[in-house]
């Protein structure tokens, strides 16, 4: 078998940190400044307050950091094996598997704009592809549909379907007329 190879954009573990906190920043910031006069004008509530959002960030970035730590930028398959290649803070790193042994399942985050990604899991090994919408969205779809032909699989219906809507998100697409075009000749 030829060697296949897929390919997303880089970001330093600063940029992937800071990417998954602008969100928490942005809604603490909206708390504070919609709380700020209560919690001033009633002393209990102010240290109970301040208590519960720093609680509050200081889990989320936790969470923040465990989730930009491992990046994937780019696969490989090959000779039945697929590689991993990406990095672990900002300390590059590769990982070779065997096929058979590696699933792959499309998952989504979001409720109105949703994105999509990959994860590719190896008993407890789990790596994720487009988490932080690095990776077009067409190399996603490609990158899926290569691994299942790779391993001799067929894609199921449920997979093509949302294979299908990734692809129209890569036109630019939002997700709702993405989706809703599905079925509908005239949507698009």
């Amino acid at each position: 078998m030829d060697k296949i190879e897929f390919s997303g954009k880089y970001l330093s573990f600063k940029a992937r940190l800071i990417k998954g906190l602008l969100p928490l920043i942005i809604i603490l910031v909206w708390i504070i400044l919609l709380f700020v006069e209560r919690i001033l004008r009633n002393n209990g509530i102010k240290l109970r307050g301040i208590l519960i959002l720093l609680l509050v960030f200081i889990v989320s970035t936790v969470i923040a950091i465990a989730q930009s730590k491992n990046y994937v930028t780019s696969v490989n398959i090959e000779n039945g094996n697929i590689r991993f290649i990406g990095y672990n803070y900002d300390n590059k790193y590769s990982k070779e598997l065997d096929l058979n042994e590696v699933k792959v399942s499309i998952r989504f985050q979001g409720k109105r704009n949703v994105d999509y990604f990959l994860e590719f899991k190896a008993g407890r090994k789990k790596f994720l592809i487009n988490e932080l919408k690095n990776w077009n969205y067409n190399d996603v779809a490609d990158l899926f549909r290569s691994f299942k032909t790779a391993k001799n699989e067929k894609v199921i219906f449920d997979d093509e379907y949302w294979l299908d809507v990734m692809e129209k998100k890569a036109k630019g697409m939002t997700s709702y007329q993405a989706v809703m075009s599905k079925g509908n000749k005239n949507a698009t």
